[in-house]
């Protein structure tokens, strides 16, 4: 199991997605929340399963939201660098790496 990096910008996709969907119903955003750790720890356990984007980016898809996790597999650990709304213009991860 790799270890994981979150860095700043996708920590801040997790909170604010998080209020937001807790804003729409009581307890949603925990839901959301939890969602996302279910599949951290997927990448953490095999990031290479994951369908490679661009340039050594990998996007790994929340179950029940339409977000997806894009992140880095490096030799030692893996970044995660944002969590994004799938519908989302294409270029906006790129903006990211």
């Amino acid at each position: 199991m790799k270890s994981i990096e979150i860095r700043a910008e996708a920590e801040l996709d997790i909170i604010e997605v998080a209020l937001w969907y807790e804003n729409e119903r009581a307890g949603l955003g925990a839901e959301f929340s939890d969602e996302v750790e279910k599949v951290v720890a997927r990448i953490a356990e095999n990031p290479l399963m994951f369908q490679e984007r661009d340039l050594g980016t990998r996007m790994a898809m929340v179950e029940r939201f339409p977000y997806g996790v894009y992140f880095f597999d490096e030799a030692e650990k893996v970044t995660l660098f944002g969590v994004l709304h799938l519908h989302r213009h294409p270029e906006t991860w790129k903006q990211r790496r």
